[in-house]
């Protein structure tokens, strides 16, 4: 979960890009930088360490992203050095990325089920999530072998469980009403 700190930067690198666009093409490159700098602990410990210069981790940064990577994204990395918030880096972009989809009418969902559910299936109810949300989804299917049967889609803060174990345990507490209330 992002920090509030993190949501406040990345709302100012989201404000800073402009258009939607160019809020996508900074998330794509911020979302990289993430990822490389996560692999690489070393570099980061470089570009956080209060021992070496923040000018010479500036140069760092700007040697390695400068070209690569759009100017607001490589600007915006030079600020987080100078704030001493380059090690939320990985938060920031995490926080970055959802004001995007939020702002594309882009939501994930997740429908958990035992085995993996057919592509035509994933589809259906894409669409009808899209129907009931308003939303663009992109729905992932996660595995959980505990689910005995039927599906939970979890998106946002909603969740639809259709699964035989939810079904169970609702007909338990139908059955017995002082079991169900422990």
């Amino acid at each position: 979960m992002a920090s509030v700190v993190s949501e406040r930067y990345a709302q100012a690198l989201y404000e800073a890009a402009g258009g939607l666009e160019q809020a996508r093409e900074a998330g794509r490159a911020l979302a990289q930088v993430s990822a490389l700098i996560g692999q690489n602990p070393d570099y980061l410990t470089l570009l956080s360490s209060p021992a070496i210069a923040q000018a010479d981790r500036q140069q760092a940064v700007r040697a390695a992203f400068a070209g690569r990577v759009p100017g607001i994204v490589c600007n915006f990395l030079l600020l987080l050095i100078e704030k001493r918030r380059i090690t939320q880096l990985q938060a920031i972009a995490q926080a970055y990325e959802g004001l995007v989809r939020r702002a594309a009418s882009i939501c994930q969902a997740t429908v958990v089920t035992a085995v993996p559910m057919e592509a035509a299936l994933l589809e259906r109810l894409r669409d009808k999530l899209t129907c009931l949300t308003g939303l663009q989804i992109e729905l992932v299917n996660e595995i959980d072998p505990t689910v005995l049967g039927g599906a939970c889609v979890r998106w946002g803060s909603r969740q639809i469980d259709g699964t035989i174990r939810s079904s169970l345990r609702a007909l338990a507490a139908e059955l017995c009403p002082a079991e169900g209330r422990r």
